[in-house]
């Protein structure tokens, strides 16, 4: 959970085997959240690329 600036509060990143799985998750878990009264989800269609974290510092 990220605390961000501009138009979100709050970035939150959940994977989920598939949007039935998502929508059990959001409707249980994050809909049901004190305080939560708007909502806007995306979903990755494809990675470009992965993270690999960062370089090792030498």
């Amino acid at each position: 959970c990220y605390l961000m600036t501009g138009n979100a509060d709050y970035l939150l990143k959940i994977a989920a085997a598939n949007t039935k799985e998502y929508e059990r998750i959001y409707r249980r878990t994050i809909a049901a959240l004190p305080h939560v009264s708007r909502i806007q989800s995306s979903l990755v269609m494809k990675a470009i690329k992965r993270w690999q974290g960062y370089p090792a510092r030498t």
